[in-house]
């Protein structure tokens, strides 16, 4: 099955960054319905990223769902993989989300990127 590319390349830095990265906007998706975007994720760091993982925090899942590698995983430097996005709203209106790169930092698990979700119904 062939997915709609986003347009633009997740460009992921190094552990600390924690920047939010330009939104992924679906659009208007009829209730009931689905779109999946594909996002190239690229791993622009220096050193491995140990305990990566790809996840839209519980509570604002709803009507978004992402397909990643299963976590946790190693990202490699300049490495790339694909991910899944899907956007199904549940009822009308605007609904958000936020999908967030993790990864194990000084033995904790931190937020590296951000990338806001929208879509309306």
């Amino acid at each position: 099955m062939a997915y709609p590319f986003a347009g633009d390349v997740v460009a992921i830095g190094g552990p600390g960054t924690g920047e939010t990265l330009t939104p992924l906007d679906f659009g208007t998706v009829p209730a009931g319905s689905a779109k999946q975007i594909l996002l190239e994720v690229n791993y622009t760091a220096q050193q491995t990223l140990v305990g990566a993982q790809i996840v839209i925090p519980a509570g604002s899942q709803g009507d978004f769902a992402v397909f990643a590698p299963q976590p946790p995983f190693p990202a490699q430097p300049a490495e790339a993989f694909p991910v899944i996005v899907e956007f199904r709203p549940k009822s009308p209106g605007a609904h958000a989300a936020e999908l967030q790169l993790l990864g194990t930092v000084n033995s904790g698990i931190a937020v590296l990127t951000r990338v806001p979700l929208a879509g309306s119904s």
